[in-house]
This record gives C-alpha cells, sequence and structure tokens, in this order.
C-alpha cells in the first residue's frame, strides 16, 4: 500500500512562536487591548510565511453578559506585505478568523476552526521580505484574551507563492433586484475559502427559503459569460435543498442558522482545496436573484404566476484568494 509520509519528513525553516496580549503571567510587559488601542501583534522580515493563527474569544475585563461575549466584534485586523501601506486584509478579526459576529457555533474545517473560546486559522500568510499585522480594539472598554502567530522561516523565495488578500463586505440589499457582488478582484491569482452572512426579518425566509434561491456566478478575466454558475446559494457552499442547521464535512459547514418567527441569520462557509478557482486578470464572483419565481424581474414563463416578494437582506461575506505579487 502506498504511504503518505508527508508528516515525518525534516523539510522547512526555523519555526517560532509569537504570543500577544498575556500579561499575567511570566511576560507582565506584554502589551493588552485597552480602550482604542492598536497593537502592531506581528512584524517579520522574510522570507518566511506564517502557518498558524490561534486566538481566543475576547471579553471585556469588567463586563458581563451579551456586551461581554460579544466584546470581541469590537476587534479590527489590517495585514500588510513587504512595507506597503495597503493592506491586504482590513476586516474585523473575528469574522477574519471564521467567527462571523463572534456568533458561529463550534465547527472545523481545514482551513477554520472554532472550539468553545477559541478559533485556529490554517490559511498560509506567505511573504518575501516584511509583513506586519495590526490589532486594533475600537471599543471604549479593556479587552481580555490572547493570541499565537506561528512563524515558518523559508530557505529562499518560491515566485509561485502567492499573497493572502480577502475581500470583505458589510452590506444592505433588497432581493430580488439587488445583485451581491462579493468580489472583484484583479491581479493572477486563486480563491481559496468564502463565506457569507445573510439577516433578513422576512417571515417567509424563516426556514431559508427565498434566500437559498440565486445564481452564484463567477467570472474570470473579463468574460461576459460566467464559468463557474452555481444555481442556487446553498449549492454554491456545498448544500442542498435549503439550509438543515449547523453542519460540516471539513470544506463546507453552515456555521450559524438562528431561526425567529419573522425570519432568520444564516452563515455559511466554503473551503476550496482541489476545487480553488483559479484566475489570471481578475475574478467577479456575484449572486443574481433576478430571474427567481419570486421576482417581477423573471423573463421564465413558468413563474408568472407565482406571487413576487420583496426581501429586505443585511449581508456579510468575505473572500480569501492569493494573489502573485507583480
Amino acid at each position: 500500500m502506498l504511504q503518505n509520509y508527508s508528516t515525518a519528513m525534516v523539510s522547512g525553516g526555523r519555526s517560532r512562536l509569537v504570543n500577544v496580549s498575556w500579561n499575567l503571567d511570566k511576560y507582565p510587559d506584554m502589551q493588552e487591548f485597552t480602550p482604542h488601542a492598536k497593537l502592531t501583534v506581528l512584524e517579520q522580515d522574510g522570507p518566511a510565511v506564517v502557518v498558524n493563527i490561534h486566538a481566543t474569544a475576547y471579553y471585556e475585563w469588567e463586563g458581563s453578559g451579551e456586551s461581554s461575549l460579544y466584546a470581541g466584534r469590537a476587534m479590527w485586523i489590517r495585514i500588510f506585505y513587504n512595507g506597503s501601506q495597503e493592506p491586504a486584509v482590513d476586516m474585523p478579526l473575528m469574522d477574519f478568523l471564521g467567527d462571523v459576529d463572534c456568533r458561529c457555533k463550534p465547527y472545523a474545517t481545514q482551513y477554520f476552526s472554532k472550539t468553545r473560546d477559541s478559533h485556529n486559522f490554517y490559511l498560509l500568510l506567505p511573504f518575501e521580505r516584511h509583513i506586519r499585522i495590526e490589532v486594533e480594539n475600537r471599543s471604549e472598554r479593556r479587552l481580555f484574551g490572547y493570541m499565537t502567530f506561528q512563524v515558518e522561516e523559508l530557505a529562499a523565495w518560491d515566485k509561485q507563492l502567492g499573497y493572502l488578500h480577502v475581500q470583505y463586505r458589510d452590506q444592505q440589499a433588497q432581493l430580488p433586484e439587488d445583485l451581491l457582488r462579493l468580489m472583484d478582484a484583479r491581479g493572477d491569482g486563486m480563491l481559496v475559502a468564502h463565506w457569507l452572512q445573510i439577516e433578513t426579518g422576512h417571515p417567509l425566509c424563516r426556514n431559508g427559503d427565498y434566500i437559498c434561491e440565486g445564481n452564484d456566478e463567477i467570472y474570470i478575466d473579463g468574460e461576459e459569460k460566467p464559468s463557474f454558475e452555481y444555481l442556487g446559494t446553498e449549492d454554491f457552499y456545498g448544500f442542498s435543498w435549503g439550509f438543515q442547521g449547523e453542519q460540516s464535512d471539513g470544506r463546507c459547514a453552515i456555521i450559524r442558522q438562528d431561526k425567529a418567527e419573522d425570519g432568520i441569520h444564516l452563515c455559511m462557509l466554503r473551503t476550496r482545496l482541489t476545487d480553488r478557482i483559479r484566475f489570471f486578470q481578475s475574478c467577479c464572483l456575484q449572486i443574481d436573484y433576478r430571474e427567481e419565481f419570486f421576482s417581477s424581474l423573471a423573463e421564465n414563463p413558468r413563474h408568472r404566476s407565482r406571487k413576487k416578494e420583496q426581501i429586505p437582506i443585511f449581508f456579510k461575506s468575505a473572500c480569501y484568494y492569493y494573489l502573485l505579487e507583480k
């Protein structure tokens, strides 16, 4: 039988761990997240790669109840490569780690996992010359928690290594008229993960109906007809026939599904390894509900007698992709 010995292969450069914001024991001078503090949590020369980010849930030092439980929503992360003043990542920290709004249930996928009170992030962050990661506490409260960054040095830079970028959205929309534009990336790269959260107070959506529709389209390198067109949003995230509660198969996950009498709060995530999406010039991702049965814009004659609806939503999304340096 052919064996995979990669776990036992001794290779790569020197490894090290960087600790952040825990000053209660051996390191009393370690910086912490006081109100409005902006900390440089990692700064290192390359070539190297960040191979893991581990972060606890963050709480208020003197708080309790719901405000303390979700205090981590005030933390914001920015990642800069090679001295650039333009961040490749600029979004809420917990959303970046795959715990959207700090409200996702425990789950595990190949790139993201949430355990109770903790998060693990496994998408690699390679850099040739330099990396700087900032985390900011945007609240008026002193926050309590800690994180670690594991870094491995590289003997030499491989020009085929891409830099991790994220496009983040936090918007309102009206379905079916509005297109949900989740990604518009320029450059030579590949899409490796994406998540989408939708919140609506429309009672017809309380089981995920209507919002599970939509044509999820990916346009590559400026093409007019999409190379990828999933015929339902649940299929784009690896599920079928709507949403059947929180679950994961290791690559796809429904990480939040909170039902109410008057709507739903739903978050789903997909990681891509063998099914990553390659592009050479650009990649545009959008969800189009205009041809669905509840749309007055639909041209399919089968939908003419169906009742039309308008559904206001709030949505958040993040698309994780690698770009080669120009």
